[in-house]
């Protein structure tokens, strides 16, 4: 999460308004479908910027190893941060659902399966 805040910061070079929003969701038929997931119930954690936003040819390779849009700007960024933040929430059967528009902002869903704990 560190990373998509990070970015959303950045983003936001004049400031603007970062907003993380949490809830549990259920993802039935064809909305778990989309995602690629099973039926079920799901976290939810929403990061929403209203920074710079991005064209879509950025938003197409925003989690591409090594991919930076503002590699001038911002010269320690390696490209690498939503790469690892995707397939971290990957190895957790979960997903990332990314919007956004130029001059509108950004907002990163990270979708959670939640497990159902049992006490022994």
């Amino acid at each position: 999460m560190t990373t998509i805040v990070d970015n959303a910061l950045l983003a936001m070079p004049e400031g603007g308004k970062l907003c993380v929003v949490t809830e549990s969701a259920v993802l039935l038929n064809g909305t778990a479908e989309a995602y690629g997931l099973d039926n079920g119930f799901f976290a939810k954690i929403t990061i929403i910027d209203t920074g710079i936003g991005m064209e879509k040819e950025v938003l197409e390779r925003v989690f591409l190893p090594f991919y930076s849009a503002e590699h001038e700007r911002y010269p320690e960024k390696k490209g690498l941060g939503l790469t690892f933040a995707r397939e971290i929430v990957q190895n957790h059967n979960g997903v990332i659902d990314v919007w956004s528009f130029p001059g509108t902002g950004s907002s990163f869903s990270v979708i959670f399966p939640l497990v159902e704990w049992h006490t022994p």
